[in-house]
């Protein structure tokens, strides 16, 4: 009996005991998963305290370019156009990036005032009207006038004779001003002051645009693995990239009319130029359009300064997913801190 009831006292003991030990082990494991969460989130922190602190000095950067700029700008009008200097030009691509910046940053009004004194200085320049057209077009109060200089503004693009530099950005100009067109309705007012061939609404599922201040090739890897780019131009799967600038601003883009699900990459080659070896840096602008020309476009505007001459830079990753085409709110564009041409077979 009482051997029993020892063993009984002892059964109970070791269950106590390992109670204990389950008891002690789920608060060690408790502590642990609490300091984990205090460590996640002082990463957390520190990540947002980082980023805040990048975000701070790139707008100081930003403003102190555009002092200098602006400083620099009565100084350019000063000169004659054959007098003017090629340190003297060089502002007025500073302003172009500081424009750019300022459009990044929604401080759309300081960019449009930057962009009208551009179109004055780099009259001789299509992009100088083109980057006007753009930015007016995205305001939230556009009246008739607007229209008209928008509309003017792409004209003179298109029409207008340019350097054979800038040969086939008419063809950018036009699709842009057929969008414009379609979005507010005014085909029929518009299209009496040019060719009725060349007033043609056409949407395309992915647009990627590229900017920039100095010598860069857009490429494009689609998801097959297949890259596009300026001596690969046309895929299997139907994109296609514009013509290569090697000189001025671009724009260059790949458009890609029935995009195939899954992960674009965007990646520049780099050319360092006499004007990188004065800035020390070169700006570039992306923009992502998804549906572009449709009532859910999407569009997401990437500024990225480079300040090394790598060879080849991984600039963006578009997720392109076609389950779920046509709805806006799935759309998803992820950047990383970030020959088009006008043939017949686009219009069947």
């Amino acid at each position: 009996m009482r051997e029993n009831q020892s063993a009984r006292q002892n059964r109970e003991l070791e269950r106590q005991f390992y109670e204990i030990q389950r008891e002690t082990s789920r608060l060690e494991q408790m502590e642990h998963q609490t300091r984990e969460l205090e460590r996640e989130q002082r990463e957390r922190i520190e990540r947002r305290r980082m980023a805040l602190a990048h975000m701070h000095q790139e707008a100081r950067e930003s403003l102190q370019q555009l002092h200098y700029s602006l400083s620099q700008s009565e100084k350019i009008m000063a000169f004659s156009k054959p007098a003017i200097q090629e340190e003297d030009l060089l502002a007025s691509s500073q302003l172009r990036t500081v424009a750019y910046k300022l459009v990044e940053l929604g401080l759309a009004n300081l960019a449009e005032n930057i962009f009208r004194h551009i179109s004055i200085l780099r009259s001789n320049e299509p992009q100088s009207f083109r980057d006007l057209a753009l930015l007016l077009q995205e305001s939230t109060n556009i009246q008739y006038n607007h229209i008209i200089e928008i509309s003017d503004l792409f004209k003179k693009v298109i029409l207008g004779e340019w350097d054979n530099r800038f040969a086939e950005i008419e063809v950018t100009a036009l699709h842009e001003l057929n969008w414009f067109l379609f979005r507010f309705h005014q085909q029929q007012q518009i299209a009496a002051s040019l060719d009725n061939r060349l007033i043609r609404h056409l949407h395309v599922d992915l647009r990627i645009v590229l900017v920039w201040d100095t010598d860069l090739d857009l490429h494009v890897i689609e998801p097959t693995g297949e890259e596009c780019y300026y001596s690969h131009k046309n895929t299997a799967n139907g994109g296609m990239i514009s013509r290569d600038f090697t000189r001025g601003y671009g724009p260059e883009e790949y458009l890609i009319r029935k995009a195939t699900k899954g992960t674009y990459t965007v990646r520049v080659k780099y050319f360092a130029n006499h004007q990188q070896s004065l800035t020390g840096a070169t700006t570039i602008m992306v923009y992502i359009y998804k549906y572009y020309g449709e009532s859910n476009q999407q569009k997401e505007i990437v500024t990225l300064r480079l300040d090394s001459n790598k060879e080849m830079i991984d600039v963006c990753k578009v997720e392109f997913d076609d389950d779920v085409k046509r709805k806006s709110q799935h759309i998803r564009t992820h950047c990383q801190k970030f020959e088009y041409e006008y043939s017949s077979k686009y219009y069947l």
